[in-house]
């Protein structure tokens, strides 16, 4: 019975439900609390949830035992047990203890308005200092507003209709509660509060707050055994589909399978497999019962009254929720943030980071203006040497970078260059503004000694904290002979490789936590300070980093994972975070690079294609071996290899210090694996330069492991020589030595600003075909300009489909295997015609071959006021008149390009008869009208069994014309046209492709929590 209050007043009966997984350790508390209430319930009910019901034997005469095994939330309990008599039913959790008044004010406020349906106090922690809920303040998706732990000074005790309510302590009217329809056991525990109450809100009920009752919550649910973070997020999906119009359902479950995916990714690669496997499972639980979502609507449907808009006054925003949120974020971090050093120490240690950013700054200063020297001629346009350049459309690019057919002048079968990929999805920024892909390519190599010196930098800092130390080995890996030389002669793909590999060196390192600390020196000795940054995020762009290395170098990018997954591995074996990602750091590069791996394996040439580079070849004279290993792989150059001898004595003294010995070993193992690597290149054939000599392979990515090694073990002994506390003499040669490197670094990129280099790119004209042919290559024709150079007893010929020699237009394997002849032998035969004026019809053999302009290049051609040419011009001018004699070849001018002719009749890729169909740089698709005639699709490609065309959805047959692609079009079909040379594995390798690189994309900028640490050494 209900005792009596000084107003004399009575309550309507109330029975008390507390609901309970067994005998837990806050039941006996909880019960007493209710046995202390001014107020007591009518009737305790306890429902023991556990499968073994150990409350069986229980016996008490003022509560009854109720079993339910394997509920999870009241709606599940409520919707088994027995029919619940009582006007006001009064839930409790197992650990919520409410206050004695709590009933009797609750009570109280359920009198005041006829309209309430649902009452609750204010929730604190079981010591009840914090307050954890004032009720449920959501946004409609579920997302909700923390209270970041404040303690309970009243804040909220105006409080008074809220959208919804917990269920600990929450009294309910059960008449009109029923009427709405009861508690929705698909709700979860987690969800049922929040979904009672938007229900009660539709249904004309009001839902409120008295906050000045309060109920001590322990929250086990949230944490321990009890927690069930898969059920927490489903409850959330569910509460989504509820709270949003019917149309808006499949935007839910598709938010719900993204975000399970995404979740699941970023937990898994995190090593967080628990809550990994949690997110998944919530996506698919909530995916895979839409009949709960449907009756739950059905429920909500029965119960409105009212419209949905009377639910967003009480609603949060998801801006408002954002702002808290970062508040908590920031309450967090503070409350982690680890023991202060001692104020001298800490001071310190604060001087050196001043120092380390000043000598940081004055640093790049330097190397920004070395730069700019080392770089001039790449402004006008690089040309010559290994420098290939891009077309000057970015689809064109994009076409041709995941294709397997080489867009060559005549097309050949083959992968295309990794490092295609890597440029397409660098300029298509650039592209989006208006500058052209080449444009974006030369900017970014010219700047690559200085992106080298700020990478360095980073890396360094995984040795050493000393600024000069740091200054020494930046400067050192960007003034590397090797690296110079490679920049001089135009090789872009290993010199973006040598400026980005530190990144995996300082990424490796965040991930194990390896990273170099601050020193300060107080009072009581030495205090150390180390920010390991994010290493998790730190990863990830070393992941980013590796497969730009990896499409640029195939061994620089194999080296990079090998180190990857020794330290996934380490970490996986001495349990700590991260070793998943080691383990799987590889995966984007290896399938990056994978379809050329299998390219080169099947014809034989796997060795050329692990260590060659994109580009064309150049020649290398041959140097000593010590002058190779010392980094300067060019003949004449060999004073500069006094830097790496410099650094080689530092590392050999490396191996015999006390301290960073394992750094050291690591350092040496690197050291000895670049070595070998660069070694063995200048003995594998990389192609054909030129000249028709058979050039090796640069040995640049070797000698940049090796470098790595080099520099390592070097600042690790000046790190060592130049602490404060070593004695006078030693500080004094640490100062020597790092003078000596410092010089020798900026000598040899001043030496590189100053002097020219032997096969040297030069600055020259944009284009080598005349701006009228560029457009026709760009436009749906797609005609290709002959280049004719003719020399004693034969004339060069090349076919040029952009305005300059292209990188799409070969990879590493291009001058190591013979293509197919037929087409070869046309070309051969339009040739002789051309140059014998032997009168056939030479220019539809041209035209057949997709050539729509001649030339003959001022550079063979020589300039028209020399009265005496040389053998090899006169051979050109007298080529010249027996082109102007051709039929069908019309001269259109001569310039500073050249001598031009236009072919007649009209060439273009692709002709069906002789209509010109519209055609992309690789692919095609046009509209073709029906003939009553059997007619021939003609493609200016080399045959393969690749190419596929079909006509109105029916495939044509491939027939071949001299060694040309053709297809034969049946009578009366007409329609769209589609002509495509990928096999059907190209579409499922781009889509991993592009996923994985936005996912690590996406990991790389994942908000990550800095990870700060501060220990004391002795004295």
């Amino acid at each position: 019975m209900n005792r009596e209050l000084s107003s004399a007043r009575a309550f309507k009966p109330v029975r008390a439900l507390v609901v309970t997984p067994g005998d837990s350790q806050y039941l006996d508390a909880t019960l007493e609390a209710i046995l202390s209430s001014t107020v007591l319930p009518d009737r305790v009910s306890v429902v023991d949830t556990s499968a073994d019901f150990l409350l069986a034997e229980v016996k008490s005469d003022w509560l009854d035992v109720i079993s339910v095994p394997g509920a999870t939330s009241l709606g599940q309990v409520i919707a088994q047990i027995d029919s619940i008599e009582e006007p006001l039913l009064w839930l409790l959790h197992d650990d919520s203890a409410p206050a004695p008044n709590c009933l009797e004010l609750l009570a109280l406020e359920m009198e005041k308005g006829r309209t309430i349906a649902a009452c609750g106090p204010s929730q604190l922690d079981f010591e009840g200092v914090k307050l954890l809920s004032a009720g449920i303040e959501a946004t409609r998706t579920g997302w909700r507003m923390p209270l970041n732990d404040d303690i309970d000074q009243g804040q909220c005790d105006d409080r008074s209709d809220v959208l919804a309510l917990g269920t600990a302590g929450l009294l309910l009217d059960w008449q009109k509660v029923r009427a709405a329809g009861g508690l929705d056991p698909s709700a979860g525990r987690y969800g049922e509060g929040l979904e009672l109450g938007r229900r009660l809100h539709l249904a004309g009920h009001r839902v409120v707050l008295v906050a000045k009752a309060r109920v001590r919550h322990a929250q086990e649910s949230f944490r321990g055994e009890r927690a069930n973070p898969a059920e927490l997020r489903r409850s959330r999906y569910y509460n989504a589909a509820l709270a949003v119009y019917w149309f808006a359902v499949p935007f839910i479950a598709l938010w719900a399978l993204g975000s399970g995916l995404t979740r699941w990714l970023g937990h898994t690669v995190r090593g967080q497999r628990a809550q990994a496997r949690a997110q998944l499972h919530a996506a698919i639980a909530f995916l895979t019962r839409p009949g709960k979502v449907v009756a739950g609507r059905s429920r909500i449907r029965r119960a409105r009254i009212m419209a949905r808009a009377r639910l967003a006054p009480l609603e949060l925003t998801r801006a408002e929720v954002r702002a808290e949120r970062k508040i908590a974020k920031k309450i967090e971090l503070d409350a982690a943030r680890p023991a202060p050093l001692e104020p001298v120490a800490a001071a310190a240690v604060v001087a050196r980071r001043g120092r380390e950013k000043a000598a940081l700054a004055a640093s790049l200063v330097v190397a920004g203006i070395l730069n700019l020297f080392l770089t001039r001629g790449v402004w006008a346009h690089p040309y010559g040497g290994a420098w290939l350049d891009l077309p000057s459309r970015w689809r064109d690019l994009a076409e041709a970078a995941f294709s397997n057919w080489i867009p060559s002048g005549l097309g050949e079968a083959g992968m295309a260059d990794p490092i295609l990929a890597i440029l397409c999805m660098f300029t298509g920024p650039f592209a989006a503004v208006g500058i052209s892909p080449s444009k974006a390519m030369a900017f970014l190599f010219a700047f690559l000694p200085l992106i080298s010196f700020a990478t360095a930098w980073a890396g360094t800092g995984v040795v050493t904290r000393a600024p000069w130390a740091r200054t020494v080995g930046a400067f050192g890996w960007m003034c590397a002979p090797f690296f110079l030389i490679g920049m001089h002669q135009g090789r872009f793909a290993p010199s973006l490789a040598h400026a980005l590999f530190p990144l995996i060196v300082w990424a490796v390192a965040g991930l194990v936590r390896a990273h170099a600390p601050h020193l300060g020196f107080g009072v009581n000795g030495k205090g150390v300070a180390g920010e390991l940054g994010r290493p998790h995020t730190r990863a990830f762009v070393g992941i980013l980093a590796l497969l730009v290395v990896g499409a640029a170098s195939p061994i620089l990018g194999l080296s990079g994972a090998l180190v990857y997954l020794v330290a996934g591995i380490y970490l996986l074996l001495t349990h700590r975070p991260g070793g998943l990602i080691g383990v799987l750091a590889g995966v984007p590069m290896l399938v990056a690079i994978s379809p050329s791996l299998a390219d080169a394996l099947g014809k034989g040439h796997l060795p050329t294609v692990l260590l060659s580079t994109a580009g064309m070849p150049v020649q290398t004279p041959n140097v000593p071996t010590w002058a190779l290993l010392a980094g300067v792989p060019l003949a004449g150059k060999e004073l500069l290899a006094l830097l790496g001898a410099a650094l080689a004595v530092l590392a050999v003294i490396a191996l015999a210090l006390p301290e960073r010995v394992v750094a050291a070993r690591i350092s040496w193992l690197c050291l000895l694996a670049g070595a070998a690597i660069a070694v063995l290149s200048v003995s594998v054939q990389a192609g054909i330069d030129e000249n028709y000599n058979m050039v090796s392979t640069w040995p640049g990515p070797g000698l940049t492991l090796a470098w790595v090694g080099l520099i390592g073990a070097a600042i690790s002994t000046l790190d060592y020589l130049r602490r404060p506390w070593r004695k006078k003499p030693i500080l004094v040669l640490g100062v020597a030595l790092s003078l000596v490197l410092l010089i020798g670094g900026l000598g040899s990129g001043t030496y590189f600003a100053i002097s020219p280099t032997p096969d040297s790119f030069q600055a020259a004209p944009n284009r080598q075909v005349p701006a009228t042919q560029q457009g026709v290559q760009d436009s749906g024709t797609r005609s290709k300009v002959a280049t004719l150079r003719p020399t004693s007893g034969a004339i060069e010929v090349s076919l040029l489909r952009t305005n300059t020699a292209s990188l799409t237009g070969r990879n590493v394997l291009s001058s190591l295997q013979a293509p197919g002849e037929g087409a070869a032998a046309k070309l051969r035969s339009a040739v002789a015609n051309l140059a014998s004026n032997s009168g056939t019809d030479v220019a539809n053999e041209l035209a057949d071959l997709g050539v729509g302009e001649v030339i003959i290049p001022r550079s063979v051609l020589g300039s028209d006021e020399v009265a005496s040419p040389s053998t090899e011009q006169a051979l050109a001018r007298n080529l010249a008149e027996k082109i102007d004699a051709a039929k069908g070849i019309t001269r259109i001018g001569s310039n500073d390009l050249g001598i031009l002719w236009r072919v007649r009749p009209q060439s273009a890729r692709l002709k069906v008869g002789d209509q010109v169909v519209p055609s992309g740089y690789l692919s095609a698709r046009a509209k073709i009208s029906a003939s009553p005639s059997v007619r021939t699709l003609k493609l200016a490609e080399r045959a393969d069994s690749g190419w596929k065309a079909s006509l109105g959805g029916k495939a044509l047959e491939a027939t071949s014309a001299a060694g040309l692609q053709s297809f034969e079009v049946p009578a009366n079909l007409g329609g769209t046209l589609r002509l495509s040379i990928n096999p059907i594995w190209i579409w499922p390798w781009r889509l991993a492709y592009g996923a994985l690189v936005l996912g690590a994309l996406a990991a790389a900028i994942w908000p990550e929590r800095k990870e700060v640490v501060t220990w004391k050494l002795g004295k």
